[in-house]
């Protein structure tokens, strides 16, 4: 658990970080460090803004005044329960989405329940809501902004560092052999060594790609546990385990094992196990 939270809370800080460094590193300037924080939180707040858009999500003042009455009492109660745990609860801002799928997202201080989610009863909702109030909690939505920016940079920085290098090392390759061999044996031992280095360069830049998302997707799934476990404390782990078994029974989703791999969200059914381990944790605890 307390890994779990370290990922989630302390991780996208080490990345931002990392960024910086690199930043600076590559370019030998500190106006690299503003400029690259500037573009993190610009790009973490296009891809917040898309997002919503994408899922059509509109505050409760633009929404139907049952369903908004209806979200900020169970959320009201949540923040009741925060309290009473001796946890302060963040400002948010609640959005409903016309999805008409049972779903929810957390977007840095935002809240976003769908059309679909709304149908559940309040138990179930109040368990949904502090499972995004989780991942707002560890800033999980940023962490996975700068986790893809990561990758972007790396892929663009290793393009054009394979572009330097094979121009640099095919011009000094083809004077070498113009002495060696002459002027078109030259261009075709050059142009064949160019094009191995390049295949090796490629087949490595998509097995960094492909661990990538191994690793982003083992990350994601550490952070759907230690939001689920917020449930726990709260007293509504019980509501959260109903919701995921009607989940999986109604809408099963089969994965084959490389998809099991890339899925950022684990299994409902080991989740539900995770959940049921938090309870007996916290049952000895008490005790």
């Amino acid at each position: 658990m307390k890994l779990r939270n370290f990922l989630s809370r302390i991780g996208f800080v080490i990345l931002a970080v990392g960024d910086l460094i690199f930043a600076y590193a590559v370019t030998g300037t500190l106006l690299a460090i503003p400029v690259t924080a500037v573009l993190l939180l610009i790009g973490m707040a296009v891809s917040f803004f898309l997002s919503l858009m994408t899922l059509q999500a509109r505050p409760l003042s633009q929404c139907r005044s049952v369903d908004a009455n209806r979200l900020t009492r169970n959320f009201n109660t949540i923040k009741q329960k925060l309290q009473n745990n001796g946890k302060r609860c963040p400002h948010i801002k609640l959005y409903i989405s016309n999805s008409l799928s049972r779903n929810a997202f957390s977007l840095g201080n935002r809240i976003i329940l769908t059309k679909g989610m709304m149908q559940e009863n309040d138990m179930v909702l109040q368990a949904v809501l502090i499972h995004e109030l989780g991942h707002t909690l560890h800033y999980d939505s940023y962490f996975s902004c700068i986790l893809q920016f990561n990758i972007i940079c790396f892929t663009g920085l290793f393009l054009l560092s394979e572009f330097g290098v094979l121009l640099f090392i095919g011009v000094l390759l083809f004077f070498v052999f113009c002495i060696a061999f002459g002027g078109f044996a030259a261009i075709t031992i050059t142009g064949l060594f160019t094009k191995i280095v390049r295949g090796f360069c490629n087949l490595f830049l998509k097995l960094a790609i492909m661990l990538h998302h191994f690793f982003a997707a083992f990350l994601f799934r550490q952070q759907e546990y230690a939001a689920d476990a917020l449930t726990v404390p709260l007293g509504c782990s019980t509501a959260m385990k109903y919701f995921l078994e009607d989940l999986e029974q109604s809408e099963p989703v089969q994965l084959n094992f490389t998809e099991q791999l890339l899925s950022d969200h684990p299994n409902n059914y080991a989740r539900i196990a995770k959940l049921e381990q938090a309870e007996a944790d916290q049952t000895t605890q008490i005790m």
